[in-house]
């Protein structure tokens, strides 16, 4: 091995390297492609190099990238070469490096890269050296700093770290002290995105809105986020360019969450971050940023994992995710044009056409926007009202007069033109881009609204005379009995104190208990007739039955918001029946086993149910 000069900070001067006249760059071509570098020309006589990503053709080949990374950690990662008059110095990057031995373990890996200089060197020929093409120096390919001419600091990034804390904790101080979750109200109040009040007149909570978090987690996601990206962008961009960045893919994020979310809050700095994070990606992508290459599938992986996390959770703003995103890919292009020439220091072109862009699209959003929000509760107002005013029909059930048939079909008629008209209201409604809460109540109103339909085409019926009477009262007993768990179920609609439907209902069932009643007590005419017992006992068990099928009719009436006077005559019929069902037992054991116990119990049933019976005729109810 040749001697080298190791000299402080890691510089290594050699003076005893023979290359055919200028050509040290051509030679140094050859030897970072042979080494995986990346070179970067800064100058006339200074040149930089990194260490490069793997080639695709190794990548999926475990062997050769076992190679390719055991080669890659035995040299060092970074280093500068300066061409000196009569010598080549190179200057070695070693600042992550820290921890116990590690210069020896530094002096290894230079050690290393010497010996393969000069094995190389000695393996090409003067002729390949000449034959090889010189670098071009590219101004394009610098780093990102060109416009300060130095690093700068994360200033911003605390900044907006500090802001969005102090903005929290004013946000706690009025929620109780609550720091965990912030109410609705509140968020609302300080600033969040909501696009009914982002549309009519306070545009700036599209600004506002990127400081707002709603819960604990939400702000130290986005702190952790913000501080990850910031620490990495902000000193390759510049403070004012950052700055910048973060507002803008904010703004646009919150412009493209308000063409989208209209009935919900939407807060948080999510889509600005995510834009910092598109904006990085494209620098890394473009070369204008020298970290180490797998950085660029770290961001990425970040990104990926982020949005689609949203995708799966209906809390997460997505629009504003992606909106923010989106960009600040966008954004990162037109950077570039700042980062045209390291003469232009300055250049600021690139930010300027970002800010207009983002002026323009906000105020588009706002100006050409629908506040969907406020025409879906206009929508709600209205079919409340046609619902409200659809009962003709049985406001004039409650008139003490008896109106022709015609009069009745006229109220119908016109009551089923208000159900059709809200149901095509309901059905525009779905052209407004609701939420799964909004869909939720206008299928639930069409479900309400298309039974009440069903209901007075049953009703026509009767009037009309269609169909038989009797079979239409069953349907419209389904129906109205639909209609009462539609109400019971999502408690949108609310029950009246009385409800004509179910006084319906209770005269319906009732009528259908007389005729069934006549048919129970059959064993009375037999029994008058002296008829076998044989018929006696077949009389009383076809007679219980009908009595436990009456009892089923009226399950649930306890429930249902039936008259008073209806309440009383349930009561007492369920009274009734019970007796009878009891009383019919007592006989059957009577018959079938002698039992005269079982007589005399039915006898002292015999005495309730005459009670009962002149107790339901005092409640008018036959």
């Amino acid at each position: 091995m040749k001697e080298y000069n190791l000299q402080n900070s890691f510089k290594v001067q050699l003076n005893d390297i023979n290359f055919p006249e200028g050509g040290f760059v051509k030679f140094f071509s050859i030897f970072a492609k042979t080494l995986g570098y990346e070179i970067y020309v800064k100058g006339e006589n200074l040149i930089e190099a990194n260490i490069a990503s793997p080639p695709t053709n190794i990548i999926f080949n475990p062997r050769k990238y076992i190679e390719y990374v055991k080669l890659v950690n035995s040299l060092p990662a970074k280093f500068t070469v300066l061409l000196a008059p009569e010598s080549v110095i190179f200057d070695f990057d070693f600042s992550e490096n820290t921890g116990l031995f590690v210069k020896r373990k530094l002096k290894g890996k230079i050690d290393n890269f010497i010996q393969h200089l000069y094995r190389i060197r000695e393996e090409v020929s003067d002729e390949e050296i000449i034959a090889t093409e010189e670098f071009v120096l590219d101004n394009t390919i610098s780093t990102l700093n060109v416009f300060t001419g130095k690093q700068t600091s994360a200033i911003v990034t605390i900044f907006l770290l500090i802001s969005i804390v102090v903005y929290y904790g004013i946000l706690v101080l009025f929620n109780g002290g609550n720091v965990f979750d912030i109410d609705p109200e509140i968020l609302l109040n300080f600033g969040g995105n909501f696009p009914t009040k982002t549309l009519n007149g306070e545009a700036w909570r599209l600004f506002s809105s990127i400081f707002v978090h709603s819960d604990l987690e939400h702000l130290l996601g986005n702190l952790v986020a913000l501080l990850s990206i910031g620490t990495l962008l902000e000193p390759k961009i510049g403070n004012i360019r950052f700055f910048l960045a973060f507002i803008t893919t904010g703004v646009i994020g919150a412009s493209i969450s308000t063409l989208n979310n209209h009935f919900y809050i939407s807060v948080g700095a999510s889509g600005a971050t995510l834009g910092l994070y598109g904006i990085f990606l494209v620098l890394l992508i473009f070369k204008k940023t020298h970290l180490r290459r797998n950085v660029f599938f770290d961001v990425l992986s970040i990104v990926i994992f982020t949005l689609a996390s949203g995708l799966f959770d209906p809390e997460v703003d997505n629009s504003g995710h992606f909106g923010g995103f989106i960009s600040g890919i966008i954004f990162g292009l037109l950077f570039l044009i700042d980062f045209k020439t390291a003469k232009q220091k300055f250049n600021f072109a690139g930010s300027l056409i970002i800010a207009l862009i983002t002026l323009v699209v906000s105020t588009y959003v706002v100006k050409t926007t629908p506040d969907y929000r406020s025409m879906f509760l206009e929508i709600l107002k209205e079919t409340d009202e046609l619902s409200n005013s659809s009962q003709t029909y049985f406001e004039l059930l409650k008139e003490p007069s008896t109106f022709d048939d015609s009069t009745y079909l006229r109220y119908i008629d016109s009551d089923l033109s208000k159900w059709n008209e809200a149901l095509n209201k309901l059905n525009s409604a779905y052209n407004l881009k609701l939420g799964k809460e909004q869909i939720r109540i206008v299928n639930y109103l069409k479900e309400y609204y298309s039974t009440w339909k069903d209901a007075y085409n049953i009703i026509r019926q009767f009037y009309s005379g269609e169909e038989n009477n009797g079979s239409l009262s069953d349907s419209l007993v389904v129906v109205y009995y639909k209609l009462t768990e539609i109400i019971k179920r999502d408690k949108l609609v609310v029950l009246p104190d009385v409800w004509i439907p179910h006084n319906f209902i209770f005269i319906v069932r009732k009528n259908k208990f007389v005729d069934d009643d006549e048919k129970a007590l059959e064993y009375y005419r037999l029994l008058s007739n002296d008829a076998p017992v044989e018929k006696l006992i077949e009389s009383l068990e076809n007679g219980k039955k009908i009595w436990e099928n009456t009892q089923s009719y009226f399950s649930g009436f306890d429930t249902l918001n039936i008259a008073e006077e209806y309440k009383i005559q349930y009561r007492l019929l369920v009274e009734y029946l019970k007796l009878r069902i009891e009383s019919y037992s007592k006989l059957l054991d009577y018959y079938k086993n002698n039992n005269k116990e079982a007589f005399n119990e039915y006898n002292k049933l015999v005495d309730a149910i005459v009670n009962t019976l002149g107790e339901l005729r005092k409640a008018n109810f036959r």
